[in-house]
């Protein structure tokens, strides 16, 4: 009776162990299931099908050559030489990187950056600004008040404008701004070194200027190329000495022009992801950061 009552116990432990290890065959045959659907019928297999194919035989697993290699490149040394292999590459891509995105060339910005610091907010407003009358105003061509949305007017309007173009413009348009306050500074002026120092500074820009596009303001033929012909009308306009139409403007908003069109021309010398040639920007920089307008 005793050896009965063993045998049908020993009978429904021996069941409880076949049906444990039936279930957890089922599991990993479904997760085995569900992975080869997910794959393409000619992809490779990932490091964890070889770790299902090394804990059962039988059935279609994937390639030993193929995980043997897929493991050896997780050894230690494969790692280090695959990954400074790949950080010089990406060092050589960032070296490269600023000359291909820079458009300006470098001697070109190291003068304009010389200018944008002696355009600085607190220079502008003491020199054109605390050393003038209030609300004193100079008589300049209506060509000469060059802003941002001038810019993008001219862009717009002509076809095929190159920046180069535009550039040469701010120059000779500020050039002539700069020559119109000497022409109202007396020399012991406090304001008179600050400006005449200013012209000579765009002068020096203008000769590097003529330096670096030397070769691409010339034509097929050698000839000197010309202008755009709306670039061409607004040059004959400021130096139209008939010209009926004048404009009254202070000093300081004159040289603010001339700061905020530098940024936006030559916006890939000055490091910042500002968007110097929207209007928004210079109003909001108004409200918010008055020493940088």
């Amino acid at each position: 009776m005793d050896g009965a009552q063993d045998f049908q116990a020993g009978g429904r432990d021996l069941g409880k162990h076949e049906a444990t290890l039936v279930a957890a065959y089922n599991i990993r045959a479904r997760a085995r299931i569900n992975i080869e659907k997910e794959e393409l019928p000619n992809r490779r297999p990932t490091f964890l099908n070889c770790l299902l194919s090394s804990s059962h035989s039988g059935g279609r697993g994937p390639d030993r050559a193929v995980c043997s290699n897929l493991k050896a490149s997780l050894e230690p040394g494969t790692m280090t030489r695959t990954a400074a292999w790949l950080c010089g590459l990406l060092l050589g891509f960032l070296w490269v990187l600023p000359t291909v995105v820079m458009s300006t060339p470098a001697e070109l910005c190291k003068t304009i950056n010389t200018v944008n610091t002696s355009l600085n907010f607190i220079g502008r407003r003491q020199h054109m600004k605390h050393y003038f009358p209030i609300n004193y105003t100079i008589r300049v061509h209506y060509e000469e008040i060059f802003r941002v949305h001038n810019i993008s007017r001219l862009r717009a309007r002509v076809q095929g404008l190159e920046a180069r173009e535009l550039q040469n413009l701010w120059l000779l348009v500020n050039q002539q701004v700069l020559k119109r306050i000497l022409r109202v500074l007396p020399e012991r002026h406090p304001s008179h070194k600050y400006t005449s120092d200013l012209e000579k500074l765009f002068r020096m820009v203008q000769q590097v200027f003529q330096q670096v596009f030397q070769q691409q303001q010339l034509g097929p033929q050698g000839e000197e190329r010309e202008p755009p012909e709306r670039i061409q009308e607004i040059l004959d306009r400021m130096s139209d000495p008939d010209v009926k139409e004048w404009k009254s403007v202070r000093p300081k908003a004159l040289l603010d022009n001339c700061y905020r069109t530098m940024h936006c021309l030559f916006e890939d010398c000055f490091q910042s992801n500002e968007k110097f040639c929207s209007v928004l920007h210079w109003r909001r920089g108004r409200k918010k950061l008055p020493r940088q307008a």
